[in-house]
């Protein structure tokens, strides 16, 4: 599901909630004003259809807290204990809800491994004379979107500022020395690089979007993948003369995967860019593809200057730099790594490094090669 499709279903989950519990007071209330000793009758047919036509995780509790109906889901966050409800935070929300004439619902974490965490929605409301029906809503995954979204909006808006600023900076300068030709010429130089600076910024943003967007590749194009490479790789030429960097590459046999040949070679033609910017002069950068009946991998090698086990956790982040002043003199935006990832995360792949401070770099672009769907009864034409 992409991050589109995850926010609707949980605003539409949160309506739902709402509905539901909205439902469940006013009947409750009603019941009381009518006959406020008689209260709601709950019987285990009516609360086992309630909580089964639910796709949420909820509860029935008694006056003492005893669970009458549960949904399946509460076993997984090992919330009751000896048919009561054990979670202290939970708790206290229901003995509010007991006292309030409308649902409550609050934000609750929920431990469900010593290391991960859940974030709850928790709606909580009355209903009959003695029981409450509790509501959880997981919004773990929608808050982590929220947060990605969030960063991410942080971080172009820093990014754009620098072109932008040096743009209209190097703009006034040209203004106040319009009569000195030798310095006009100098700034328009800097005004072009930094242009160029921010259309590739504009770019890539615009490309990881796209590919953070796009449905996960299915059977419907077989590719070989040995051309996609030599295309990223001629993409690469103008770069790689101007470095002065060798491209070697085995493009021998003929390796089949189902994919996108776009995508694939924009996301080779970004590892081996890096792998040139990232080496010396006269260093050489390779390029092989090795495929079994599962994977196949594509690996680019440079001899670098390598990178740390620390930045290696941290390679695929957007907008991470592991050499911030290499890259402004390459003009990277942090960005390309990133689109990496999604291409291979789209093509039901991954992307994985290997390297060592001052001993180089390799990257490898995994994915299925056409041979495992063959197994599955595709047949390549």
């Amino acid at each position: 599901m992409n991050n589109t499709a995850a926010i609707i279903a949980t605003l539409f989950s949160g309506v739902v909630i709402g509905i539901f519990v909205t439902w469940l007071v006013i009947g409750g209330f009603r019941n009381r004003r009518a006959d406020p000793n008689k209260g709601f009758r709950l019987t285990p047919s009516s609360a086992n259809e309630l909580l089964n036509n639910l796709a949420l995780t909820g509860m029935v509790l008694d006056a003492d807290n005893r669970v009458v109906r549960a949904s399946a889901g509460t076993t997984l966050y090992g919330l009751i204990d000896d048919n009561h409800l054990s979670h202290p935070a939970l708790l206290n929300l229901v003995q509010s809800a007991r006292f309030s004439a409308t649902p409550i619902t609050a934000d609750v974490e929920i431990e469900v491994r010593k290391d991960e965490t859940l974030n709850m929605q928790a709606k909580v409301g009355s209903f009959g004379a003695n029981f409450v029906v509790l509501l959880l809503d997981d919004r773990t995954e929608a808050r982590r979107i929220d947060e990605v979204r969030r960063d991410f909006v942080a971080n172009v808006s820093h990014e754009l500022k620098t072109p932008i600023g040096a743009i209209d900076l190097l703009t006034r300068s040209i203004r106040r020395h319009v009569d000195e030709p030798d310095k006009v010429s100098a700034y328009a130089g800097d005004l072009a690089k930094q242009a160029e600076r921010l259309a590739t910024l504009v770019h890539d943003i615009i490309e990881l979007s796209r590919f953070q967007a796009s449905k996960s590749i299915g059977v419907d194009e077989t590719i070989d993948i040995t051309a996609t490479v030599s295309d990223a790789i001629e993409r690469n030429q103008v770069l790689a003369e101007t470095k002065k960097v060798k491209v070697l590459a085995d493009l021998s046999g003929r390796h089949l995967v189902y994919g996108d040949h776009e995508q694939l070679a924009t996301a080779i033609r970004n590892l081996v860019e890096n792998a040139i910017n990232y080496s010396e002069e006269g260093q050489t950068v390779g390029v092989g593809i090795k495929t079994n009946d599962e994977w196949c991998t594509i690996s680019v090698k440079d001899d670098g200057i390598g990178i740390s086990q620390e930045d290696q956790k941290r390679v695929f982040e957007r907008f991470y730099r592991v050499d911030a002043s290499r890259s402004r003199q390459t003009g990277g935006t942090g960005l390309g790594l990133s689109i990496v990832k999604h291409i291979a995360e789209n093509h039901h792949g991954r992307v994985e490094v290997a390297s060592n401070s001052g001993r180089g770099s390799t990257f490898s672009l995994i994915i299925p090669s056409a041979h495992e769907f063959k197994q599955e009864g595709t047949e390549i034409e």
